[in-house]
């Protein structure tokens, strides 16, 4: 056993084999980090700007409902696009990954399209109601932004597919940058819902065209491709569906919080607790990003050499690093959230601020304990052990907001994606420890 676990780290083990490989893929692996702290940087950034620029409940609102379209388009959407990332090498390799690519665009657009044509039914009956916050612009920017959408994650994830990680970790911190100057000069233009809509919308569809350019025969090949039919809607049907309830439930677990507070406080109340939100939860995904990039590749190499022991010890040493970097932010937030308040947030948005921060820190910490956890899962090949606890963390998320928001407000969400995250932490946690028996550990 002890030979075991020396193993790990011996030569020719996963530790060594990871970090021994090339120079351009260890740079590859940097720049793609560093991709990463970019696209945390800007987000940050421009929400110091965004609101600055838009009222409380003008930030609210329009959360609201780009929350509530991404819900949809996830439904509508991920299970082409988790097809694509699965067999795009292997369409590639029988000569029709072209064929392949033009069709997941070609079902994405329409599943796209349909969700445009679902929030176009549900603003006419609001309207005829008078109940609409978003006007004729702004339904149009949310038409633009789901076609725009549907081609960035095609494209993007034929970059991805295919290991282009320069391409596809420039594309990305471009992408941020996009939406979040398209943001700026909508609300610049009307500091309103339909100016943050439609903003980030033509923000979007800058970086879905500034994509397909980057590579743009590769795009002209694959719309005139003469390669044969893929058989992608078999592959759909028994590959990618049963991602769009897993959509629902990731949702439902990372955005109950904010649906209850509109219903119990306004969409001010959700302006004033997004704001806050999105930093420290940008912040803790920016940090926990290098350890997936690092980690997981060691993990699941170990798993595949049959190194039981090997493997558990990286698990252990991730889940460790996961709850240091709980402690580490928590008591930096106490020390600094007034200052990062000050420094990140219009006035408006800084009145409870520091314990939404410290609170969201918390949770989106666990989570990164929950995704170590989910990940140590998947490579035992228990994906489909997943559902029940994503659900409950859901519904979790949805009980504690309707308990804590009546009283703490805004913090009370806050609280609620905490414990929510608990909870489900423990239920991941309980499944792998089935697994582990049932595989021998």
């Amino acid at each position: 056993m002890a030979a075991k676990a020396r193993g790990l780290f011996a030569k020719g083990g996963p530790v060594r084999s990871l970090f021994g490989r090339s120079r351009a893929t260890s740079i590859a692996s940097g720049y793609m980090i560093g991709c990463y702290a970019v696209v945390a940087i800007v987000g940050v950034t421009a929400i110091r700007i965004l609101t600055g620029l838009a009222p409380p409940a003008v930030f609210g609102e329009a959360n609201l409902l780009l929350v509530s379209l991404q819900l949809a388009a996830t439904v509508a959407s991920q299970p082409f696009t988790t097809t694509q990332l699965r067999y795009h090498s292997g369409e590639v390799d029988a000569g029709r990954g072209d064929s392949f690519t033009r069709a997941m665009l070609m079902w994405t657009c329409v599943a796209n399209g349909g969700v445009s044509l679902l929030a176009m039914v549900v603003w006419l009956v609001q309207r005829r109601f008078g109940a609409s916050p978003l006007g004729l612009p702004g339904l149009g920017g949310l038409a633009l932004l789901m076609i725009a959408t549907a081609v960035r994650n095609v494209n993007f994830g034929r970059f991805q597919a295919e290991r282009r990680t320069f391409s596809y970790g420039s594309l990305l911190a471009i992408e941020s940058s996009t939406a979040a100057i398209g943001a700026i000069i909508g609300l610049r233009i009307s500091p309103s819902v339909d100016g943050y809509i439609v903003g980030q919308a033509c923000g979007s569809a800058t970086a879905a065209l500034i994509g397909l350019a980057w590579d743009l025969r590769t795009a002209l090949r694959t719309l005139v491709t003469t390669q044969p039919k893929p058989r992608a809607l078999e592959m759909v049907r028994s590959y990618g569906l049963p991602f769009a309830p897993m959509g629902v439930l990731s949702w439902l677990a990372n955005t109950a919080d904010r649906y209850a507070l509109g219903i119990l406080a306004g969409p001010a109340a959700v302006g004033q607790y997004v704001a806050p939100f999105a930093v420290a939860s940008r912040a803790m995904a920016m940090i926990g990003a290098p350890l997936v990039d690092v980690l997981r590749p060691i993990l699941f190499e170990a798993t595949n050499r049959g190194d039981k022991m090997g493997a558990r010890r990286v698990f252990l040493i991730w889940v460790a690093l996961r709850l240091t970097i709980i402690l580490a932010a928590l008591a930096f937030l106490a020390l600094f959230g007034p200052l990062i308040g000050r420094l990140l947030l219009a006035p408006a948005y800084r009145s409870g601020a520091t314990p939404i921060l410290m609170w969201v820190a918390a949770g989106y910490g666990v989570q990164g304990v929950v995704q170590t956890i989910e990940t140590r899962l998947m490579s035992l090949d228990r994906t489909s052990w997943l559902i029940v606890p994503m659900g409950v963390g859901g519904l979790a998320n949805l009980a504690f907001s309707f308990l804590l928001i009546p009283h703490f407000g805004a913090v009370g969400a806050g609280m609620a994606t905490a414990l929510s995250f608990v909870v489900q932490s423990a239920v991941v946690g309980w499944r792998l420890r089935q697994a582990e028996r049932s595989a021998g550990f």
